[in-house]
C-alpha cells in the first residue's frame, strides 16, 4: 500500500511539473501577461478572425508537445449539432477544417443539450479544454468566410478568442493527461468542455429515429459510408 501511494504521489507530482513547465515555456514566448479578448463576432474587414488564430498557434504548438497522446486518444468526441448543422457537415465537411467536440471518457455517459444530432468522428485532438469558455475558438464556418482561400487550401485552423495570463495555465484550464480532467458540467449534466479536432473522420451519427431512413440513404448510399453507424441517443454505449 505504501509503494502504490509513492507512485501515485509521483505521478502527481509529475503532472503538476508539466502543467508548470507549460505555463513557463508560454510566459516565455511573451505576449500572454495580460487576459486578451479579440472581438467575439468575426466582422468583415477587422482582425479578429487572424488575432485568434495568432493567440491560438503558440498554445496549441506548446499543448501538442506535452500532451498525453494516450489518453487523448482514448477519448469519444462528438460534435453536437442541429439537423441543418449535420446536413452542412455531410455535405460540405472537410476533414482539413478543426471540428469543435465535445470530450468524453471511455465508458461515460454521453449526453447534450447542445443538439439533436452527434456526429462522432475520430481524428487528432489539437487542442483540449475543460470549460470552451476558456478558449472562445468561434463558429467554423465564420474561419471560412473570413479567409476563405486560406480555408481551401490550408483548412480553417482554429485558434483561441481568450487566453489567460500564462502563469494561470499551471492549473487544469488545458487538459495534458488524465489528472487534469475536470470538465466543467451543464445543469443538463453534458461536458461544456472543448477538443478541437484536425483530420478527422466520422465514424457514426446520433439522431433521433425519425431522421434514420434519410441518413441511410445520404451516408449509406449516396455517399457510399456504410462504415458510418446511424445510431439512436440510447445506443452510444456501443461506441
Amino acid at each position: 500500500m505504501k509503494a502504490l501511494f509513492e507512485n501515485w504521489r509521483n505521478y502527481l507530482e509529475e503532472d503538476i511539473d508539466t502543467r508548470e513547465t507549460f505555463a513557463r515555456e508560454l510566459c516565455d514566448l511573451g505576449g500572454y501577461e495580460q487576459r486578451q479578448n479579440p472581438a467575439g463576432s468575426f466582422r468583415k474587414g477587422d482582425t479578429s478572425y487572424q488575432d485568434i488564430i495568432d493567440l491560438g498557434r503558440p498554445v496549441k504548438k506548446l499543448y501538442n508537445k506535452y500532451a498525453d497522446r494516450d489518453f487523448l486518444n482514448s477519448l469519444t468526441t462528438i460534435h453536437w449539432t442541429q439537423r441543418k448543422g449535420l446536413v452542412q457537415i455531410l455535405a460540405h465537411g472537410s476533414s482539413k477544417d478543426e471540428l469543435s467536440c465535445a470530450a468524453y471518457l471511455p465508458g461515460e455517459a454521453m449526453v447534450s443539450t447542445w443538439g439533436d444530432y452527434g456526429v462522432v468522428v475520430s481524428g487528432y485532438i489539437s487542442l483540449l479544454a475543460n470549460d470552451m469558455n476558456d478558449v472562445m475558438s468561434g463558429a467554423g464556418k465564420d474561419y471560412t468566410e473570413q479567409n476563405p482561400e486560406r480555408t481551401k487550401s490550408s483548412g480553417a485552423n482554429k485558434g483561441m478568442g481568450r487566453t489567460d495570463p500564462c502563469h494561470w495555465y499551471v492549473d487544469d484550464l488545458l487538459v495534458l493527461d488524465r489528472q487534469d480532467w475536470n470538465p466543467r458540467k451543464r445543469s443538463g449534466g453534458d461536458p461544456r468542455n472543448e477538443a478541437l479536432v484536425d483530420n478527422w473522420k466520422i465514424t457514426a451519427i446520433i439522431s433521433p429515429e425519425i431522421s434514420h431512413n434519410f441518413l441511410r440513404k445520404i451516408v449509406h448510399g449516396k455517399m457510399d459510408r456504410e462504415d458510418i453507424k446511424i445510431m439512436l441517443p440510447d445506443q452510444v454505449g456501443e461506441l
